[in-house]
């Protein structure tokens, strides 16, 4: 129910306005004979409309009026009055007067009237205080905004300007708003130029020279931009969109602004340190690739490019194991695959494969390399971890090891060879034991047997050594040489781990200890030479018969051959 206060000096007309407001209004109607009651009456409650007159003694209606607008009162006033002077209607409209009613005619018509522009006042202040507290909700949000916001008309009047935006200039929203003719870039760029917001406006106008990166969806523009500040060199990201009105129409635009100078830094880092992790890939000599979490290529060096004639420009980017093809002629899990699941699934795949800290290991024959001569194939492969040590990828590396399996082999072969020929001396020093009748008759025997094993052993170029309880017990010319050692004495009686590069002792000792479940196995390990440095050496080691148990130790020197492959 609207609440209206009515003020006039003639007692008889405010009972009758009252009465008649009541009536056909529906209306709360307080009076008051002077406007110095209706002050008083305005201080002790709110109401929604004020009905005055304008002739009344000490302060007239217009008076009354100018007190109130003077004081930030905006009630809605209408000037009810036998008075209808022009220059008094003018002058109260020109104050703040909602409306101007003359009295006189018929009561019933004229009260409907007054009724009627009670209502018209009392419903236009409610939407003008619901659309100015909508703008000041507005306001708020904008202010609220982390990034620097403002609006503008459809003639480029600055309607918004936030606080981030306050912040990013230096310019406060009483500098900006309400002007126009390019202000705001002026403020933001120092100069100017059209920004996304005109481009909103007016679609033809040219934009690209001032801005990169421009995407146009729908009605809506975003695009990037560098401007110099006394700050250095700034890239600011910009969003824009039209503001429409009830019915669809165009009524401005707004733009966002974001300085993403940092974070472009930081994608141009990413992408540097991609780029130099590829450029180290690229320059291992062994041929490697890396696959994401997916399994999609996301390297393939220039080595593995040799090995398998795929370019990176044919396999980067692809998944569902295409880089299994060149290396088995189908697609499928191969050794990457399995890093961080049951690799024994794939185990009888491979010559062997072994789980080696985080890592696995694994030998294969690969009958389609080299367009069908086939190779031999070692691989290693690892996890690709983020900064939080998520996995997020692999690596793998392989080397073609076929020489060294044909080395292998051929050392086997000689390991045996040696084996049979110390099989045989054992024999003959049983024989020796068992019949002292025939010692002197198989003498000569004997020591020509022993003089051909120690004439094999002594011009074999590979370093034999017997061990016997962990102590070297003998060493052949071609082991003394390739330790540096000027005599087997210098050797025999020396623990055999003392000749062993620190990081080979686990191998070794695995290799001498294990010699019974490891025969004919080889490992590539570092021995040390009298002068302390590392040589690299393929070795083997196989049981001698006899009560001893003795260990016979074959080292090769692949110093050479490791040059050869680097």
């Amino acid at each position: 129910m609207i609440r209206v206060l009515y003020v006039d000096d003639d007692p008889l007309l405010l009972e009758t306005g009252r009465l008649y407001l009541q009536k056909l209004g529906n209306f709360t109607v307080d009076t008051a004979e002077s406007v110095a009651k209706a002050l008083k009456k305005l201080g002790e409650g709110p109401y929604d409309a004020i009905i005055s007159d304008y002739q009344m003694p000490v302060m007239d209606g217009l008076s009354f009026l100018k007190h109130l607008r003077e004081s930030r009162n905006s009630i809605p006033f209408i000037l009810f009055t036998g008075k209808g002077r022009e220059e008094v209607v003018i002058e109260a409209l020109n104050n703040g007067a909602d409306y101007y009613l003359q009295k006189g005619g018929q009561p019933k018509a004229q009260y409907t009237e007054l009724i009627h522009k009670v209502r018209l006042a009392v419903e236009k202040r409610q939407a003008e205080n619901n659309l100015r507290r909508s703008h000041r909700q507005i306001k708020d949000m904008l202010d609220h905004l982390p990034d620097p916001t403002f609006a503008i008309d459809r003639d480029g009047i600055v309607i918004a300007w936030n606080r981030a935006q306050v912040a990013l200039t230096g310019h406060s929203g009483e500098e900006i708003i309400g002007k126009g003719e390019g202000l705001y870039a002026l403020a933001i760029y120092g100069e100017r130029r059209p920004m996304l917001v005109d481009a909103i406006l007016d679609e033809e106008l040219p934009i690209k020279e001032y801005y990169s990166n421009i995407i146009r969806d729908q009605d809506t523009i975003t695009a990037e931009t560098r401007i110099k500040t006394v700050h250095g060199n700034k890239i600011l990201w910009g969003k824009a969109s039209p503001l429409y009105d009830e019915t669809g129409n165009i009524t401005g635009a707004i733009q966002t602004v974001r300085d993403i100078t940092r974070a472009k830094k930081a994608e141009q880092e990413l992408v540097n340190s991609k780029q130099m992790l590829s450029d180290i890939i690229d320059f291992l000599p062994d041929p490697t690739f890396a696959i994401d979490k997916k399994g999609a290529v996301i390297a393939w060096n220039h080595a593995i490019e040799e090995m398998t004639g795929v370019k990176k420009q044919e396999i980067i980017g692809k998944g569902e194991y295409i880089y299994s093809l060149p290396f088995y002629g189908e697609t499928r899990p191969i050794l990457i695959d399995f890093l961080y699941k049951d690799w024994e699934e794939i185990s009888y795949l491979y010559e062997y494969v072994r789980e080696q800290d985080g890592h696995l290991v694994a030998e294969v024959y690969s009958p389609r390399m080299y367009d069908g001569r086939g190779a031999w194939l070692w691989g290693i492969t690892a996890p690709l971890k983020d900064a939080d040590g998520k996995i997020n990828g692999a690596i793998q590396s392989i080397r073609d090891i076929t020489e060294r399996k044909k080395t292998e082999t051929e050392l086997l072969k000689s390991n045996e060879e040696l084996a049979a020929a110390y099989e045989e001396l054992s024999g003959s020093y049983e024989e020796i034991n068992a019949s002292m009748e025939e010692l002197k008759a198989q003498k000569e025997e004997t020591e020509q047997n022993e003089a051909r094993f120690r004439s094999l052993i002594e011009h074999v170029p590979d370093g034999i050594l017997i061990v016997r309880k962990e102590t070297i017990s003998y060493a052949n010319p071609a082991a003394c040489e390739m330790l540096m050692y000027g005599s087997e004495r210098e050797l025999t009686g020396r623990p055999v781990f003392s000749i062993v590069d620190p990081p080979s002792l686990h191998i070794v000792s695995l290799q001498i200890s294990s010699v019974k479940t490891l025969q004919n196995s080889c490992v590539e390990v570092n021995f040390l030479r009298a002068d302390e440095r590392a040589i690299p050496v393929e070795m083997s080691a196989f049981t001698c018969p006899g009560p001893e148990e003795d260990v016979i130790v074959i080292i090769r020197n692949i110093t050479r051959k490791n040059s050869v492959n680097s």
